[in-house]
């Protein structure tokens, strides 16, 4: 269900981009034919003709990364959302799309169950991701996934800490991308408090998560509960995660 909402949601953003420049061509159209010059007519067919390639081509791009990032979301197909990458990344020749693939491949090193190299990714663009609340979110929330997986106590509550800054931040100021309660399941893991771990995965509302934050979420909730001795509960989350965790390799 997820993944046709999600395609819909693509597929509709889409075409109302398609239809704006569709209306924008007729009206060059309408320009070109009205104008009493020939000079006039050449003017406005040649800019027109200019900035609607430009922009057609430039919404090429956003639907291709639109694409890549639905493959690794959605689909969670890891090869294609690499090649989808490499197709970007080769078309991509003013470089506008740079920061966005830094993001994605953050997730994608994760994904592929890279922990040291997403932690090393994140080390590498350290001042990007510093530049704004938001990725500054993405960060410390990654990272917050890499401790889980390294099991690393010390590593959980520095980030856990930085984590709190962020949410005592004015909600205008930042998006919210994340869920606190996921947030604080995992935190509580790591320390080993079960029972407010499984307390918190509980909560969350996993209604606008994608399939590939639900296969975290479901794998993370299932370790809590088998850490709580609750095996069919967990065996039937982990049932749940292999059906749609595709390409994704996680494990801790």
């Amino acid at each position: 269900m997820q993944k046709f909402l999600w395609s819909g949601y693509r597929l509709g953003k889409s075409g109302v981009m398609l239809a704006i420049y569709g209306i924008f061509a007729a009206y060059i159209v309408y320009l070109v034919v009205t104008a009493p010059l020939l000079s006039t007519k050449l003017i406005f067919g040649g800019v027109g003709l200019f900035v609607l390639t430009v922009a057609l081509y430039f919404e090429y791009l956003k639907i291709l990364y639109a694409n890549m990032i639905a493959k690794l979301t959605v689909d969670c197909d890891i090869p294609k959302a690499e090649e989808l990458q490499n197709k970007l990344i080769k078309r991509d020749f003013a470089k506008g799309f740079q920061k966005s693939l830094i993001l994605f491949d953050s997730l994608l090193l994760m994904d592929q169950g890279k922990y040291t190299g997403c932690s090393l990714h994140l080390q590498e663009h350290h001042e990007f991701f510093h530049g704004s609340l938001d990725y500054l979110f993405i960060y410390y929330h990654t990272q917050l996934h890499l401790a889980y997986f390294f099991n690393d106590q010390e590593l959980a509550e520095r980030t856990y800490s930085k984590l709190q800054s962020l949410k005592n931040q004015p909600k205008k100021k930042m998006k919210p991308l994340f869920s606190w309660d996921e947030i604080e399941g995992v935190n509580y893991f790591i320390s080993q408090r079960y029972s407010k771990s499984i307390q918190a995965f509980e909560k969350v509302n996993t209604n606008l998560f994608n399939p590939r934050e639900l296969v975290y979420y479901r794998y993370m909730k299932a370790q809590t509960l088998l850490a709580l001795k609750r095996q069919q509960e967990a065996s039937q989350l982990l049932q749940e995660m292999n059906t749609e965790k595709n390409t994704i390799k996680i494990g801790r």
